[in-house]
């Protein structure tokens, strides 16, 4: 799958065509015309440019940078606490562990199939590119080395659609009172780095409390970025009429409304408008 490709030419998009009426396919064509394409090999070259980029920028000795691949889990927080006493004697919660979250658990029912496992192996390639610089999922025993400590946490995701996972993910990070302390005392910064992403979600991002420095290779267009206001008016109606009807007002537009006009080779993230990963109300 390239960039460059037209999704109404495939088979795919042929046969996804054949469910709208006569008057309305040639809109819905449209819609899959501006969608971008990516496949996996797109998204793994996208995140290596930027962590290539980013081995530049880390200088001196506490230069090493941990990557965690963005995914859901149900713990509150990235790191495990012990209480432990301080010099005081007053007990306190503190993050221990030499490795943090895994990059990869499968989970029943999970949006995005394939995409964790190929960010966890993107993540590998950068560790074995660059083992000076970058520590796979290391926990807080590796960040406070003494000899090798961590200063930056990157957060490696395919897709920034409306902010929501990575900020979640951004959050369960703050939970930790380590962490916090940490960047307080501005022992460490915060980066994201994603493939792709909406300028809505980027934005979003960049105004979580950590203040992360979000890298991203390729802005995608929305529905709500087409300069063609007729065209754009055309869609929203066949969201309406063609979309499921278990999904109703803005939430026809992706989640968040983000409208996201994007398809990966392993799945069209929950961001893009409902009417193309869903075929029920047809």
């Amino acid at each position: 799958m390239s960039l460059r490709s037209k999704l109404s030419q495939t088979m795919t998009g042929q046969t996804w065509l054949r469910q709208f009426g006569d008057g309305d396919r040639a809109i819905a064509a449209d819609l899959l015309d501006a969608i971008l394409l990516m496949n996996g090999e797109q998204v793994g070259k996208g995140i290596l440019r930027s962590l290539d980029d980013l081995v530049h920028e880390r200088k001196g000795t506490r230069r090493r940078v941990g990557l965690y691949a963005e995914r859901e889990f149900s713990q509150s927080r990235v790191f495990k606490e012990e209480s432990t006493p301080d010099r005081d004697g007053r007990r306190r919660q503190r993050a221990v562990g030499k490795s943090g979250p895994k990059a990869v658990e499968p989970r029943r029912g999970a949006a995005r199939v394939g995409s964790e496992g190929m960010i966890a192996f993107t993540i590998s390639q950068a560790v074995e590119a660059w083992p000076n610089v970058y520590a796979n999922q290391p926990g807080p025993d590796r960040i406070r080395s003494k000899t090798r400590p961590i200063s930056a946490l990157a957060i490696v995701t395919d897709f920034i659609g409306s902010g929501t996972r990575v900020c979640t993910m951004l959050d369960k990070f703050w939970n930790v009172a380590s962490v916090r302390s940490w960047f307080s005392r501005k022992l460490i910064q915060f980066f994201v780095i994603a493939a792709a992403g909406t300028s809505a979600g980027i934005k979003v991002v960049r105004q979580h409390r950590v203040s992360p420095k979000v890298v991203c290779a390729t802005v995608v267009p929305t529905i709500h970025s087409d300069h063609n206001a007729t065209r754009r008016d055309r869609w929203f109606e066949l969201f309406e009429r063609y979309g499921p009807s278990t999904v109703t007002g803005a939430d026809k537009q992706g989640f968040g409304a983000s409208g996201a006009l994007i398809a990966f080779s392993y799945g069209i993230p929950n961001n893009a408008p409902v009417l193309l990963h869903e075929s029920s109300g047809f």
